[in-house]
């Protein structure tokens, strides 16, 4: 796995009335491998779940990142504008992500993501 892929990797969710897409971005010496090795991570932890300490750790880091949002005018200008667009209050996602359990992000895990509705798009140079 090393050296499949370089530090432009990236990732993105999108989500809407009725939908919800992770997007993994980057570049890569042999990308169909890498999508392959993706698929099959998903299906291992589809299986194993996540490992506890690991959600601890990024659960407590996202919660972070949404307290930290509020340390500028412009962050909580942003979160504002989004959370009024979402038709939720600026504070509800921290709320959920504190009452968010290991057993939720598994359950989530085995029931959204799903290698068979993977796609993935390559651009050749």
């Amino acid at each position: 796995v090393l050296g499949l892929i370089n530090s432009s990797l990236e990732s993105e969710t999108l989500d809407g009335d009725g939908y919800f897409v992770n997007i993994l971005t980057g570049e890569s010496k042999d990308p169909e491998r890498l999508a392959d090795l993706i698929k099959d991570e998903i299906q291992k932890v589809s299986k194993s779940g996540i490992d506890p300490i690991q959600f601890e750790i990024h659960k407590r880091s996202r919660y972070g990142g949404i307290i930290k949002s509020f340390n500028s005018v412009s962050g909580c200008c942003s979160r504002l504008l989004e959370t009024h667009l979402a038709g939720c209050g600026p504070f509800d996602s921290a709320d959920v992500l504190s009452q968010l359990t290991l057993s939720d992000i598994n359950e989530g895990i085995k029931r959204f993501l799903n290698p068979e509705r993977m796609s993935v798009s390559i651009i050749y140079p």
